[in-house]
Formats: C-alpha cells, sequence, structure tokens
C-alpha cells in the first residue's frame, strides 16, 4: 500500500498507534521512493497523522499532558518525522479536548514549525 500511496495518490493518513514516530522514517522513505519512480515529487504527498491522547494533567503516555507537551511532539512529529498535518482523536473530555487543541495547540505548533523552518533557511 505504500508504494500504490506514493505512486498515485495525494496524501498517507496513519495513526500513531500503527505508526510510531520511530517507524516514519522507514514508512516515508518506502512512498518517497515509489513515488520518484513513478515520477512524482515526493513532497506533493501530504501526510497526515492520527494522533490521540489527552490535553491536560501530566502523564506517561507519548500524547498526555500540557499544551506545551503536544506543541513540542507534534512539532517535532512535523519537523524531524515529516508530517504535514495532525487529525486529533481526544481520549476524554471530547468537546473541551477539541477546543484545545484547535485553539491552543494547533496556533502554538504552527508558530514554532515556521519559525524553525525559517531559521533552517537563513
Amino acid at each position: 500500500m505504500l508504494k500504490l500511496t506514493g505512486r498515485l495518490v495525494d496524501g498517507w493518513i496513519p495513526s500513531i498507534g500503527w505508526a510510531p514516530p520511530g517507524r516514519l522514517p522507514e514508512l516515508h522513505e518506502r512512498i518517497d521512493e515509489a513515488a520518484l519512480e513513478a515520477g512524482r515529487r515526493p513532497e506533493e504527498i501530504k501526510r497526515l497523522y492520527n494522533v490521540s491522547g489527552r490535553i491536560g494533567p501530566e502523564g506517561e503516555a507519548l500524547l498526555e499532558g500540557s499544551v506545551s507537551k503536544w506543541t513540542e511532539q507534534l512539532s517535532r512529529f512535523a519537523l524531524e518525522n515529516g508530517m504535514d498535518t495532525f487529525i486529533f482523536w481526544p481520549s476524554e473530555d471530547h468537546e473541551r479536548q477539541v477546543g484545545t487543541f484547535g485553539q491552543e495547540v494547533v496556533p502554538a505548533v504552527r508558530d514554532v514549525v515556521e519559525k524553525e523552518r525559517l531559521r533552517q533557511l537563513s
């Protein structure tokens, strides 16, 4: 399916449970190789990441904790793991969690990623 993704489709949407951050480089490589073989530019394939967890008190899980922890983790997924977009699946208190994600986490991640990419260009 990853080769098919690289050859034909415009986006890839893995879930963090199936494709944890440590596996992403290998999976991206398969997609990218197939895209190049098909004469496509790999960067044209959007990489969306299904993430789940809880924004709130610190916890042991990767995505369980404060807005700043979420910002740090998602920024790393974008900058180091090549993910473009995040689809959030809250583990509890869905309405409040989605509100916090959209109003606090998303703008903070955008800011961190934009600043780092600008820094890398200079």
